[in-house]
Formats: structure tokens, sequence, C-alpha cells
């Protein structure tokens, strides 16, 4: 490129490949576990879980690593670079490691009616990703993903009423910027975590006769605002986070 002083200089360009040879994602798990069910209304199950996936498709250019991306950089006939381009590529290693818990409990008389409680709960031992080959492995666990969730309900029935009310968890998440730290504006303001989600939600049945039935629930019951510090989402996570608030469904249906 010719430059108003005389000089001369090298435009390099920025552009995108397809990759022919792009393969399948692959994966293998591993899980111990165990259940107990000393009767017929009680079980109780604990599961320990392995999983890697190789192999994944991730998308980069030599800017991230030369050796991952090496078909990224350009060139003329001359050899001269032309353009860094970013393609989709198999460089992608992530592995997982974590415990699952499930309790059911079932209660029935005739004077009070149906009880069903259930309690489901994660774990995250680790959650380690490599993007590429040699690149630094991150545990993310507790960053992108919570690196505990819950999920409990206790239902009733008696007759024809029935009702359940709906917790759920999960923990709060780390804040981080592309090189793995809090952000300075966070540090300063005290916010390199986001906090725990809650979430409850009520609902209540009736089964009439002739297939009808009417129904209310009341999603986001506690209706909590969503408290996301990470500046790129700003203030709102849509995996975790609810922006509606607490609103109430009215069903009535008729099944013939």
């Amino acid at each position: 490129v010719q430059l108003v002083d005389g000089g001369r200089a090298c435009l390099v360009t920025r552009g995108a490949l397809d990759n022919p040879e792009l393969g399948p994602e692959t994966s293998s798990s591993r899980t111990l576990g165990m259940v107990w069910s000393p009767v017929p209304a009680f079980s109780a199950s604990l599961d320990h879980f392995s999983i890697t996936r190789r192999n994944e498709v991730l998308s980069g250019s030599a800017f991230d690593s030369l050796d991952a991306f090496p078909r990224s950089l350009r060139r003329d006939a001359q050899g001269r670079l032309l353009s860094i381009d970013d393609y989709f590529a198999n460089v992608g290693r992530t592995r997982i490691d974590g415990w699952d818990l499930e309790l059911r409990h079932l209660l029935a008389s005739e004077a009070a009616g149906r009880f069903a409680f259930r309690l489901g709960a994660q774990s995250l031992i680790r959650l380690r990703h490599e993007p590429w080959p040699g690149a630094t492995p991150r545990d993310e666990a507790g960053v992108n993903l919570p690196r505990r969730t819950a999920l409990g309900s206790v239902q009733w029935g008696m007759g024809a009423w029935s009702t359940q009310i709906a917790l759920r968890y999960a923990s709060g998440m780390q804040v981080r910027g592309l090189d793995g730290e809090c952000p300075a504006l966070n540090r300063e303001a005290g916010r390199c975590r986001s906090p725990a989600r809650y979430r409850a939600d009520l609902g209540l049945a009736w089964v009439g006769p002739d297939g009808w039935r009417v129904g209310l629930a009341v999603r986001d019951l506690l209706e909590r605002a969503p408290r996301e510090y990470d500046p790129v989402l700003a203030g709102y996570d849509v995996a975790w986070d609810d922006p509606v608030g607490r609103f109430f469904q009215f069903d009535l249906r008729r099944q013939f």
C-alpha cells in the first residue's frame, strides 16, 4: 500500500475460513453410584461422575495459537501475509467431575392426603477447560457454571385437589475477565462474585368430572430481581435469571 508520505506499508486483513476437515466432538464418561431404598416409599441415590470431552469445536486464529490454528495465516504466492483468519477447529478439551444426590420420600394417609418430597442436588468438583493443546487449563467451576445447584419440591394431593411448591437454587459465580482475573472496576466496587440465585414456584390444581381441570400457578413467588455483576452480561444472565418477575398463570382445560 502506497502511503501519502511516499512510504509503503503492508495491509493485512481479518477474515474467516471454512474448515472442511472439521470433525465430530467425542466424549467419554464414568459414573459410580449407590442407591439406598429401605422401604418402597423412600430412596436415596449418590453418584460420582467424570466426563471428558475431546475434539471440542472452538473458533480461533493465529492470535490465539498458531500451532492450534495453522491455517489462520493466509499468504500470497511470494509468501507475503495477506490475512489473519478465524476458523473452527477440533482443538478443545474439557473434563468435568462432580457429585449428584437425589432423595425421594412418599407419604400417604386418609386424614392428611398424599405427600411427595423430592430433592436433587449437584456439586461440581472441577470443570477443567483447555481451549487448545498447550494452553493453560482453566477451572471454570463456579465461573461459567454454578458450583452447586439444587431443586426441591413438595407435592400434596387429596381427592381432586393437588398443589406443589418448587424451590431452585444456584450458587454464586465468580466474575472474571479475559485475563482470568476479576476486572478492576469490579474489584473497586467489591463485586467480584455474583450472588446466588433463588426461585420458588407454586402451583394449585383441581381435577373435576368429565375431564375438566383448573389450575393456578405463581411463578417466581419471591420476585427476586436479577443481580449479575459480570459487565459483559449487563446485569442479567439469560441462563439463570428471570426478567419477568412474579406472574400468575391460570389454566382451564377439558380432556375429551
